[in-house]
């Protein structure tokens, strides 16, 4: 550097304006100077690039032999359990691994470890500033793209100028988990840190709720429901719709911004249409969610008409109806609001065919409803802009933008499993109404309709596997399920081995374990899937509660299915000694079914006397777990 210096003076004493005698003699002395400057110069240029090739030659050597204990451990024997004890963290307790980690520690017969307990041993820790920063970033590139409610400019404004991240930055966090390779989120950290995040967040929000901290609890909703359908999702979403009511202009009220805003701050178009934005992303997530479940939305209908009128300039701001060649991943949310709209009321017709058993009045009554929600569904397809239209089953690539392929392929995804979902009560009748031949025609047309549906699914999911599967939400995975569940439930009742359909299965459930690396609830769809194939393939005899029975009546929510094979199972059966738990016998044979399939899957404890591996998925803990971790987890085989 010192001999940079040496320039310095030369160029000062250049002579500009002196007469050229003088100046050519000052002139060879200063050339004489700077020749041995600059050769001084080469060689300190010389010994540094010796320097730094050595240090990257050391860097590559330690690079090759990480890469090669890597191979090595992946080249080992998986085994069922381990007695290994995990090695000693600073502050920090934790019982069980994440559910990607396949070494998980043998338990007692008898024994189960319930989520709580697995809670209450980790011990929250605040995660690093550079960290939450960091991976908050990538929420808009993983996220962003099919959730859209954020307003990207103020997040990242916001980001570099605090010293102590906002809560949202936690929430970021959080959600994004999954997408890191930080080396410092092993395990434990991961926990903690998330817990931290979590905990804080509930907090705040229940004791200082302002438009702020809703906007963090939706984020934390998101990431909750990624991970479970259960009522640990339940509260928070309750919550959040609970408040969201709040964002609408009331006689001149208006939530407040924050705790830290001034009572007289007014806000501008933009602050209104980012609340109108962060309801219908409340809205969405409700939507996704009570359709896993048996019901209704929290959220009444007078308060999304408030909303209604103003949806299309809210989110299509800046798309005119000639052209469409702006469209952003906004743009094609608003029309996956409209699939929402249309899910609530399938979701209510699919709970009302639980209220069917020999009722006439009823029966044509939820007909009509039916066939109503159907034609609407198809009719749904025609008012999408031409570069979203699906021509032939299959995505014309340079049709649509990369920015919004992934909205693009949950858009899909989601209309065919509604379609999937709705058609599925009569394709397969659980009802002895609608067994008769009565109805044999309509059955055909919906087994029909389901299994093109499942097909342009099975055509989206091979386009998707190997291209944006880290940009597609826990939503599309539901949409997988739904028509995974459809072709195992067909298998069941028909008997039948179609080699066909067993690649479809196998197909879609590679797809969700892929998923699940992002999503945790992904991954519970692709063990509940194995299980069940598995099941049929041996042959085993169905019985009350098993996962084939309640997979096959498509009346059990998806919601039910994943909690009763908990070991400690929040929802539990309650069935009066001496009912008939048959339903040829009781004559109210359905208000028994529906407390059926909330009964124990096993009579005794026998479930936890199984060997202790990936497959036994109800083990796995309600915690974010990175990319990082996964990464450097043995393959499953």
């Amino acid at each position: 550097m010192a001999s940079y210096v040496t320039f310095i003076p030369f160029l000062l004493s250049y002579p500009g304006n002196r007469d050229r005698g003088e100046g050519l003699m000052t002139d060879r002395a200063d050339v004489s100077g700077a020749s041995s400057a600059r050769q001084s110069a080469t060689a300190d240029y010389r010994r540094v690039n010796a320097a730094r090739r050595q240090r990257l030659s050391m860097l590559e050597e330690k690079i090759e032999k990480l890469e090669s204990e890597l191979r090595a451990i992946r080249s080992m024997p998986r085994t069922s359990t381990s007695t290994d004890q995990p090695p000693p963290q600073d502050t920090i307790e934790v019982e069980t691994k994440s559910p990607n980690d396949q070494a998980i520690r043998s338990m007692p017969v008898g024994e189960a470890s319930p989520t709580f307990e697995r809670t209450r041993r980790v011990t929250e820790r605040r995660p690093p500033t550079d960290l939450v920063v960091s991976l908050a970033s990538l929420y808009f590139r993983h996220i962003h793209p099919w959730f859209p409610f954020l307003d990207v400019q103020r997040v990242c404004a916001d980001m570099g100028s605090m010293d102590e991240p906002a809560l949202l930055y936690y929430a970021l966090f959080g959600v994004t988990l999954p997408y890191s390779f930080d080396s410092r989120l092993d395990q434990a950290s991961s926990d903690s840190f998330w817990k931290y995040s979590k905990r804080s967040i509930f907090v705040d929000v229940l004791e200082e709720p302002s438009y702020s901290s809703l906007e963090v609890l939706t984020v934390l909703v998101l990431d909750l429901s990624g991970m479970t359908h259960g009522p640990q999702v339940w509260g928070p979403l309750a919550v959040a719709t609970k408040l969201a009511v709040q964002l609408k202009n009331t006689d001149g009220l208006v939530f407040r911004t924050s705790t830290e805003a001034e009572n007289s701050e007014s806000l501008s178009k933009s602050d209104g249409i980012f609340r109108q934005r962060l309801f219908w992303a409340i809205y969405a997530l409700d939507c996704t969610v009570c359709i896993t479940t048996n019901h209704h939305s929290t959220l009444g209908n007078d308060h999304v008409q408030h909303f209604l009128p103003a949806r299309q300039q809210v989110w299509r701001e800046n798309l005119s109806e000639a052209d469409d060649a702006s469209l952003t991943p906004a743009s094609v949310f608003s029309y996956q609001l409209e699939l929402f709209d249309l899910s609530r009321r399938i979701h209510r017709v699919g709970m009302e065919c639980s209220t069917l058993y020999n009722n006439q009045g009823l029966e044509s009554t939820w007909l009509s409803d039916f066939h109503n929600i159907t034609t609407e569904l198809n009719s749904w397809m025609e008012t999408l802009p031409s570069r979203l239209f699906w021509h032939n089953h299959n995505i014309i690539e340079d049709r649509v933008p990369g920015a919004i392929r992934p909205a693009t392929f949950m858009l899909y995804g989601y209309y065919y499993a509604l379609d999937i979902y709705l058609n599925g009560f009569l394709a397969i009748p659980c009802h002895f109404n609608f067994q008769s031949d009565s109805h044999l025609d309509i059955r055909r047309q919906c087994l029909e309709r389901c299994l093109n549906s499942v097909q342009a699914l099975a055509q989206i999911v091979t386009k998707v596997a190997d291209q944006t599967v880290d940009k597609l939400g826990w939503p599309f995975a539901w949409s997988v399920w739904v028509a995974a569940r459809f072709l195992t439930a067909q298998r069941y009742f028909t008997g039948e081995t179609d080699p066909e359909t067993i690649a479809k299965v196998s197909l879609f459930t590679t797809f969700l374990s892929t998923m699940g690396r992002f999503w945790q609830i992904s991954a519970s769809y692709a063990r509940i899937l194995r299980r069940a194939t598995s099941d049929l393939d041996a042959g085993t005899e169905v019985v009350q509660g098993t996962i084939l029975q309640l997979m096959a009546d498509l009346r059990v929510p998806t919601s039910h299915i994943e909690d009763q094979f908990r070991p400690d199972s929040m929802l539990h059966g309650v069935i009066s000694p001496g009912q008939s738990v048959s339903t040829y016998d009781n004559p109210t044979y359905m208000d028994v079914e529906r407390l059926d399939t909330l009964l124990p899957v096993f009579a005794d404890d026998t479930c936890f006397d199984m060997s202790q591996d990936q497959d036994n998925w109800f083990r796995m803990p309600l915690f974010a777990s990175s990319a990082y971790q996964q990464f450097n987890a043995p393959e499953q085989e």
